[in-house]
């Protein structure tokens, strides 16, 4: 499946096929409460890309204490804002050259 929308919202997002980004779309986002590549996988550019896919591909976890959990099986439950990888999640493009950093004063909610 070609995901080729600029934005759109899902309670739970199950991936069992392939679900590739479309790389004519500017800017895309996938908003949801939890994702799940379980079977499949999600795919944005390619090895090909590599170093020269510029396009934008968001994921925006939402959701609060009182939505619903994903439910892996009866022995693995996520809370929300949950991105569980079963599958594959593939993601190439330009390497950031800052990787990680850390806080050095505690982030509040509002702070940018």
């Amino acid at each position: 499946m070609i995901y080729n929308t600029a934005e759109f919202t899902f309670n739970t997002l199950i991936v069992d096929g392939t679900l590739r980004i479309d790389p004519s779309i500017p800017e895309s986002k996938i908003i949801a409460n939890n994702i799940w590549v379980r079977g499949g996988k999600i795919v944005a550019g390619g090895p090909e890309t590599l170093n020269t896919y510029t396009k934008n591909f968001k994921i925006e976890l939402t959701g609060n204490k009182n939505s619903p959990p994903l439910i892996i099986d009866e022995l693995s439950k996520t809370g929300t804002k949950s991105l569980a990888i079963t599958g594959k999640l593939e993601l190439y493009g330009v390497v950031p050259d800052l990787t990680q950093t850390r806080l050095t004063v505690t982030a509040n909610v509002g702070d940018t």
